[in-house]
């Protein structure tokens, strides 16, 4: 997570990059290529699955928290019978993800008189 000014710039380039990159592999590709074996259906759940154990660096909640995620971007292209608005959905998350991280953790101090600490008595 990021917690300088640039380190949250370079997060919001690899935000952008998940977006597009993970979105056309498994909710393109992946589907794509297995529906022909499993039913589109069969392939999307294939593909959340898969999507959700990529993550099992986030441990078992986090496997099915993205797995449910995987779903739900699923539900976006059969409902849209785009990627792009799953797409958006997913580097738009994945930024505002990082902006809380970022403002949370960020080493720079914060500039002007309104965001100080109240006095101690």
């Amino acid at each position: 997570m990021p917690h300088t000014t640039r380190e949250f710039g370079w997060f919001l380039a690899v935000s952008l990059t998940a977006g597009v990159c993970e979105e056309f592999l498994y909710r393109g590709y992946v589907i794509r290529a297995l529906s022909p074996w499993l039913s589109w259906w069969g392939a999307a759940a294939l593909s959340a699955l898969a999507f959700g154990l990529l993550h099992t660096y986030q441990g078992r909640k986090g496997v099915i928290g993205i797995a449910l995620l995987g779903i739900i971007m699923t539900l976006v292209v059969a409902a849209t019978r785009s990627l792009f608005p799953a797409i958006a959905l997913h580097a738009l998350m994945d930024a505002g993800n990082g902006l809380v991280f970022w403002i949370a953790l960020r080493e720079e101090p914060l500039q002007g008189a309104a965001l100080e600490a109240p006095a101690q008595s």
